[in-house]
């Protein structure tokens, strides 16, 4: 008995710190979602309709978010795979009121557009739009990642350009923990649709994206290039065909 109740109060301890040292730093940033979806889910939805599945999306990101792979606490993209969780519960609340996937997705490409040009002016655009296309910020994060301090984490190479080549800078991402809390939260169809995010996001801080193929699509990598333009950009995807990644899958 005395084990087993030690086995409970480390368990305690360890939500409660995935809670506090994890979570809660980002809870802002998700109660900001939750506002920015009850605008735009009015669209599909009455009001009382739109309170109930953003109450329900809430309840399973309490439960989903002790699922989250062990990326620790200073991985880059911890604060997209914590808002991820949040969007795979509004999903599921979706899809049984018989939404689809992809306007699910679209949904959330026009949620993610409104939240990004309400929070970034222009100096801000032009600051994270040149550190995320600069060569040092890039080998460094990869070189990070190679040091696999962590199970779970993001695992990629910096990709810098040929001659002919006309990207700023690349990476080449071999591991992606987004896959793995899909399986875990039984949304593995999700993990394609969730990546199209990564157009929006970009082009709302003046990045063009180019992306061929993905791990979600079953790729032996994802192959981001990234050129930094400085001209925010509500690049909506509506239809699959108008990606190459959905074609080269």
């Amino acid at each position: 008995m005395c084990n087993i109740r030690k086995i409970e109060v480390q368990m305690k301890r360890k939500e409660t710190y995935l809670d506090i040292e994890f979570i809660e730093p980002f809870m802002p940033m998700i109660r900001s979602m939750e506002f920015a979806f009850s605008s735009t889910l009015q669209k599909y939805f009455d009001d009382k309709e739109v309170t109930i599945i953003l109450r329900s999306t809430l309840e399973y990101f309490n439960l989903a978010k002790k699922e989250l792979p062990d990326v620790g606490p200073d991985s880059p993209w911890l604060k997209n795979m914590i808002g991820i969780t949040y969007e795979i519960s509004l999903w599921r609340e979706l899809l049984k009121r018989k939404m689809s996937v992809m306007k699910s997705s679209i949904l959330t490409q026009e949620t993610l557009a409104m939240i990004s040009q309400k929070q970034n002016s222009p100096d801000r655009i032009e600051k994270i739009g040149t550190m995320l296309c600069s060569r040092a910020f890039v080998e460094k994060i990869a070189a990070r990642s190679h040091k696999r301090e962590y199970p779970d984490d993001w695992v990629f190479d910096c990709v810098l350009p040929d001659t002919n080549d006309d990207f700023q800078i690349g990476m080449d991402i071999y591991k992606c923990p987004i896959g793995r809390l899909c399986e875990r939260l039984n949304a593995d169809e999700f993990f394609p649709y969730l990546c199209l995010n990564d157009y929006v996001i970009h082009g709302m801080i003046g990045i063009s994206l180019v992306r061929t193929k993905t791990l979600a699509h079953g790729a032996d990598f994802c192959d981001f290039r990234l050129t930094y333009t400085g001209k925010s950009c509500r690049e909506i995807i509506t239809e699959m065909s108008t990606v190459e990644e959905f074609s080269n899958k």
